[in-house]
């Protein structure tokens, strides 16, 4: 069992640069900033202590960053937006007895689904069927989640040596805690093709109240039940579906449409349960949105249904 330790009682503090400011009107020490800190330290202590792995995450290095400055709003009229200060804890990790990364995604979703911390379930295989279907291999991926203040992340990306950075360079942490700075000769003895990158951060101190953006909705998701979600894509030469999801059971039902290629069903279970097909050759927009409209009043929390109309290429009648 993988637990990982944090060491915050040495966290370094760097300060933003604010452009031509001379004397900055705040410090990393004004009043109550080391009180929050101290506080936002214990805070991630105390996360980072519940993140109890399996023996199959393989921890290559972790570290700490807290930061604080002047955040400016570069874009529009260099306004003072507000003294900030944040904090994060990144460990580096690597999985490295799964063949694909089909696998390395259930393997993740299993580890998240064994703590007892607010992850989104679904979420990485959410990120992997939402991808272009050309770009799924090649992209990262992430589950995140939030408990308070704190914001929990876990991303995947492939490992590719030629550009390969160190927690320390990529800025992922600090000078302080227990950092380490695995090389790439570290990252390929492990035989990993991916590496996992697992946070925790908070802004534990601000000037300005945040802004509410407010929610944001998206029309494609309108009818879709909660917890489920649809992507559309133009693919292909064919109207085509896929499903995913950690849990089995699709709308099975509506496969007896006969504008289902009934040749072209793929289905399996593991290391999470899929389905895709395709409808028969001369089916139009019509045809497609049926079937669409048959599977997504069915779809179960934690399901991901991608749909795709044919491509066509610009400037092709």
């Amino acid at each position: 069992m993988t637990r990982l330790a944090v060491t915050l009682a040495t966290v370094a503090v760097l300060v933003l640069s604010t452009g031509c400011v001379q004397r900055p009107e705040h410090s990393p020490e004004d009043a109550g900033i080391p009180q929050a800190r101290s506080a936002a330290a214990a805070g991630i202590e105390q996360l980072a202590a519940q993140l109890t792995f399996t023996d199959r995450v393989e921890v290559l290095a972790q570290g700490t960053r807290d930061d604080c400055g002047t955040i400016r709003n570069w874009w529009f009229d260099n306004s003072d937006l507000g003294y900030r200060c944040w904090m994060s804890w990144t460990a580096v990790a690597v999985i490295n007895d799964v063949a694909n990364r089909e696998d390395l995604i259930a393997a993740v979703e299993a580890e998240v689904a064994a703590l007892d911390l607010p992850f989104t379930r679904g979420a990485m295989l959410r990120d992997y069927l939402e991808l272009y279907p050309d770009q799924r291999e090649d992209m990262p991926l992430g589950i995140g989640g939030t408990d308070g203040a704190y914001g929990l992340g876990i991303s995947t990306e492939p490992f590719r040596p030629e550009f390969w950075q160190t927690p320390i360079r990529a800025g992922m942490v600090g000078s302080a805690g227990d950092v380490d700075e695995p090389s790439v000769a570290d990252v390929k003895a492990t035989g990993a093709a991916e590496t996992l990158t697992i946070s925790i951060s908070t802004e534990y101190w601000r000037t300005e109240p945040a802004e509410d953006p407010g929610a944001i909705s998206d029309p494609n998701q309108e009818g879709v039940p909660e917890g489920a979600a649809i992507k559309y894509w133009s693919y292909g030469d064919r109207y085509a579906f896929d499903l995913g999801s950690l849990l089995p059971g699709f709308p099975e039902q509506c496969l007896a449409k006969p504008t289902v290629d009934q040749a072209s069903i793929v289905r399996y279970e593991q290391p999470f349960a899929r389905l895709k097909f395709d409808l028969v050759a001369g089916a139009d927009a019509t045809h497609w949105q049926r079937v669409r409209d048959c599977l997504v009043p069915e779809l179960h929390p934690g399901t991901t249904l991608v749909a795709y109309d044919p491509y066509i290429e610009p400037g092709s009648s």
